[in-house]
Order: C-alpha cells, then structure tokens, then sequence
C-alpha cells in the first residue's frame, strides 16, 4: 500500500469551526483585506509596467511616486467597494467625481467587457 505524506497544517486552521455567525464573517472580512493588500500593489506594478512599455517614462519627476502611490490606493479602494468594505478613498472619490461620468464609464467598462476585440 502507498504511504500518504500529509501536508503539515497551519495552526489554527484545521477543521475551524465558528461559534457564531459574525466570528465566521469576520474571519471572511480578514480574508478579503489580506487578499486586496497582497494583489493591489501587484496590479499597481502591472500598470506601471504597461505604461512603461508604453513610452511613459514614470521615474521622470521626483514626484510621481506620491501619483503611483494614488494609483495604488485607487485600486484598492475599488477591490474594498466590490467587497463592501470601506476605504478612506471612496468619500473622496464620492465628492470630486461625476456620478454620471461614473456611470458612463462604467457602461463603456461593460461593453468593452462584453464586445469582441476589434484586433482579434
């Protein structure tokens, strides 16, 4: 008979039941943090990536990491809004942004989502 190595488990973590309710939801709402914090920044560097192998020139201007920065924090306020969970970001972008500009991008966002590529 084969011998089955087990994976070592996390402390904590196996077989975890929840006495209530909000316990398991905090736990899902943890989850969802650590996973916007890990993947935001990626996503940010992908962007600055295609910029750059677009010609722009980022490192240019001694002050372009406090825009990449924003950059950053505008994604991760978008990944939160998706979650329901609150971002200091959103009552700002709320009061400087065109709710129906908002609402047209998000319509163009859709079809271009939707409608194959014209260079396909």
């Amino acid at each position: 008979m084969a011998q089955i190595i087990r994976f070592p488990e996390q402390p904590g973590t196996a077989n975890r039941q929840f006495e209530t309710e909000e316990e398991r939801l905090e736990n899902v709402r943890r989850y969802h943090l650590q996973f916007v914090l890990n993947h935001s920044i990626e996503i940010a560097y992908a962007v600055f990536d295609i910029m750059e192998s677009r010609g722009i020139k980022l490192m240019a201007n001694d002050k372009i990491d406090l825009d990449m920065l924003m950059v950053c924090e505008s994604i991760k306020a978008a990944m939160l809004r998706s979650l329901d969970i609150d971002h200091p970001l959103h009552d700002i972008t709320e009061e400087i942004i065109n709710r129906q500009e908002g609402q047209v991008f998000r319509e163009q966002w859709h079809l271009h989502m939707t409608e194959p590529d014209e260079y396909e």
